[in-house]
């Protein structure tokens, strides 16, 4: 009964997986007995293809060929090879992309390797196609991956090297940039200080000739002071000139009247 699922009741019910096959995983079957997926051997096709059995107690068993993937549509044998088609044009337009990147200059984000693809195949697709595609779509592939994988390095490490470039000339450019401003602001910190210094000079050259008309207001001020001072000095000689004067004449008019009294008295 291995690879058969019995419809009695009295079972525990199994549920049958997809048939996938990977890119990367070869065909396996499900077990009763095991209870794994067991390899199927590409020499044994008509294992999928017998015919529905049945059990001892009379029950219907199902073949694991008529059990259908609960997934919407298998893909027949035209699509899978546009499938395989669209993966080799897909990897092909990396590994274009994965070149202009090295070439270019210009730093850009490394592309994600490729996935791993999944494909699905028809129940009724024979044994011997499968393990033929299988086989064939397993070496291209891994051809493929390592040619995409070595020019995909390569292209990462471009990239790599060339976006630690791009940050270097960024990092110099910010750094002259700030030295640059740096040296923007210092000259007009200077020159903020040298129209200070100019205003200072201006005020202390205004203080100056304040300063020196003062001086030569005040010069002509203590010559007018002289001048009056002399002027006040004849005055007060010519004054005590008189006074000496009058005392004479007092004298001379005093000396005449007794003069006068003795000459009367006579």
């Amino acid at each position: 009964m291995d690879g058969y699922y019995n419809m009695s009741p009295c079972r525990k019910r199994r549920r049958y997986p997809e048939l996938l096959l990977r890119a990367n995983k070869t065909f396996r079957m499900y077990s009763a007995n095991e209870g794994e997926y067991m390899a199927l051997p590409p020499a044994v096709p008509s294992i999928l293809s017998q015919p529905t059995p049945q059990s001892d107690d009379g029950t219907l068993s199902i073949c694991l060929s008529e059990v259908r993937s609960l997934a919407p549509g298998t893909p027949s044998r035209h699509e899978f090879s546009t499938q395989m088609k669209k993966a080799e044009m897909e990897k092909l337009t990396r590994e274009e992309v994965c070149q202009k990147a090295v070439r270019s200059p210009v730093a850009t984000t490394p592309q994600s390797p490729p996935a791993e693809q999944v494909i699905e195949c028809a129940p009724d697709m024979p044994g011997l196609i499968r393990a033929a595609s299988h086989s064939s779509s397993q070496s291209g592939n891994s051809v493929r991956k390592e040619g995409v994988g070595s020019s995909c390095t390569e292209a990462e490490a471009g990239l790599r090297k060339a976006e630690s470039g791009t940050r270097k000339v960024e990092s110099e450019l910010r750094k002259a940039e700030a030295e640059e401003q740096r040296a923007v602001a210092e000259t007009s910190l200077l020159t903020r200080k040298l129209q200070r210094c100019e205003y200072e000079i201006k005020k202390l050259r205004a203080e100056a000739e304040f300063f020196l008309q003062e001086k030569a207001r005040s010069g002509e001020e203590t010559r007018k002071a002289a001048f009056k001072a002399a002027v006040l000095l004849e005055q007060k000689k010519f004054y005590m000139e008189q006074q000496r004067t009058e005392a004479v004449r007092r004298r001379l008019l005093l000396l005449e009247l007794k003069k006068m009294r003795q000459d009367f008295v006579t």
